[in-house]
């Protein structure tokens, strides 16, 4: 009971703050973070390692990072730094417009692929909350 009335307050504070965030929104918002955790796709490494000359890998995970973080600012009712902002409306490849000539090649990395699409996926949902504001 206790655990369901502090998760209860929660949303109440979440929904009565900076950011406007409706139940939903902030299930929502709760299942990109949980979808986000644990170890970066096995693939990475090879990726990392076919490119090793384009030396990539290391903004892949400051990009994972951005939107990790600022998942945990919003769903903390926290201000988030402006420069943190600012990153959040670009996706990878136009925060790091160096790298756009590997766009395709991911498409050989299904699983990395797939952590870009999530990571992409709950950015976008975040630029829309920032919008709402």
């Amino acid at each position: 009971m206790g655990n369901k009335m502090n998760s209860f307050r929660l949303n109440e504070m979440l929904r009565s703050s900076r950011y406007s965030l409706n139940d939903d929104l902030i299930r929502n918002l709760k299942f990109h973070k949980k979808e986000l955790e644990g170890p970066l796709p096995s693939d990475a490494g090879s990726f990392e390692e076919d490119f090793e000359e384009v030396a990539c890998a290391g903004d892949f995970y400051e990009y994972f990072a951005l939107v990790c973080g600022s998942l945990d600012f919003v769903l903390a009712n926290k201000q988030m730094p402006a420069r943190q902002r600012k990153a959040l409306y670009k996706s990878f490849f136009e925060l790091y417009p160096q790298y756009a000539h590997l766009e395709n090649a991911l498409t050989d990395y299904p699983e990395l692929s797939q952590e870009v699409r999530l990571h992409e996926r709950a950015r976008r949902l975040l630029v829309s909350i920032l919008n709402k504001k």
